[in-house]
């Protein structure tokens, strides 16, 4: 409907916002709505059919829709169904008993346990409904947390600002790896397809090795394998062997944005968990601006982005190493929590180092 310039750049905003924000909710409250045991297979299942089935789609849509504002009138009209979601899907469990909210929380508590036919005893809901009543007391006694609070000791502004450099070298890969298919001589529409079909077996992988092997091995693998085949890229002797290359980079990076979505809602405690996550995707659009600028470098040489992404992948893969591991882990429930973990991990990390040495 926009007729101008700003007001569909404006347009486009709220768009922006809208996806965001409307993803992270939904994903947040998903994974604090099941146990450490499905955490794994409902955080990438989903993610992986929508993703694929809709990415390979998108560009045949286009094609058929031959007008790019019809195309974003059919491509929206989706939307109005997520408004139907709000009715059916419970709050989170340990937000509200995080927050003090304790009936609410048992209701939905009750309502789990119902559904998942598991008969518990009235002295067993009281015992947790006393327990998490002494928790908010305490809690309740102290402050009010914020995000500033993820910033306030040494560890929790080391993790939180490694998830963030991670989530930005991410996102910039991604972001490039999509694009740079544009610039290959091949079908736009057909290469498009192609590599979005990688997002189908990017997210079954993770639900094989997450919970076999852990995040951190996983996410290291994958974006040293990624760092490898962009530099396979620039090597390529034919475009044929450049889409290859380019297809499979984008395979492992896909796998690597798949397991920092879940791994960095484990991470991140319950109280402060949508604001951290908040921060954290901030980076990730930043990634998003920065893609086609670093696209752009292919004016001063041709192979200059995949080079770039080939350093920035292999950076990325360096430096979550110093991130706590979260596999068959409960997700934490307060910074004190968070503390307390992450301190185990950084220990046990330099035992094993003095202990190989």
């Amino acid at each position: 409907m926009c007729d101008g310039f700003y007001c569909f750049n404006w347009a486009r905003f709220v768009v922006g916002f809208g996806m965001n924000d409307g993803f992270m909710t939904i994903y947040i409250l998903t994974l604090e709505n099941v146990g450490a045991k499905y955490r794994t297979l409902v955080g990438n299942l989903a993610i992986a059919v929508a993703f694929t089935s809709g990415g390979a789609l998108l560009p045949w849509i286009a094609l058929w829709c031959g007008d790019w504002k019809f195309f974003n009138n059919v491509i929206t009209l989706p939307f109005s169904i997520l408004l139907l979601f709000s009715v059916f899907i419970p709050e989170s469990p340990t937000w509200l008993l995080s927050m003090g909210k304790i009936d609410k929380g048992m209701e939905v508590l009750k309502q789990a346990a119902r559904m998942n036919k598991k008969t518990i005893s009235d002295e067993v809901w009281s015992n947790i409904s006393q327990h998490y009543t002494s928790i908010y007391d305490d809690q309740k006694s102290q402050k009010t947390y914020s995000w500033l609070d993820l910033f306030k000791k040494k560890r929790r502004t080391g993790v939180i600002l490694i998830i963030m450099v991670f989530w930005f070298i991410a996102s910039v890969t991604y972001e490039v790896h999509i694009r740079a298919i544009f610039h290959l001589k091949a079908d736009p529409f057909l290469v498009f397809s192609l590599s979005t079909l990688t997002e189908l077996p990017a997210g079954i992988v993770p639900l094989v090795l997450l919970d076999r092997i852990g995040r951190k091995p996983v996410t290291i693998s994958v974006m040293i394998l990624c760092a490898v085949c962009s530099l396979l890229a620039v090597f390529a002797p034919t475009a044929y062997y450049e889409a290859i290359a380019g297809i499979c980079g984008r395979f492992f990076i896909a796998i690597s944005t798949n397991v920092r979505e879940q791994w960095a809602a484990e991470i991140i405690p319950t109280v402060v968990r949508g604001q951290g996550m908040s921060i954290v995707h901030v980076m990730g659009c930043v990634g998003c601006l920065v893609s086609p600028l670093l696209i752009y470098t292919e004016s001063l040489y041709n192979s200059l982005p995949m080079m770039i992404v080939t350093l920035i992948s292999a950076i990325g893969g360096c430096i979550v190493i110093f991130l706590p591991e979260t596999m068959n882990a409960t997700m934490p429930s307060t910074l004190e929590e968070a503390d307390q973990r992450w301190t185990l991990s950084v220990s046990s990390s330099s035992k094993r180092a003095r202990k190989e040495k």
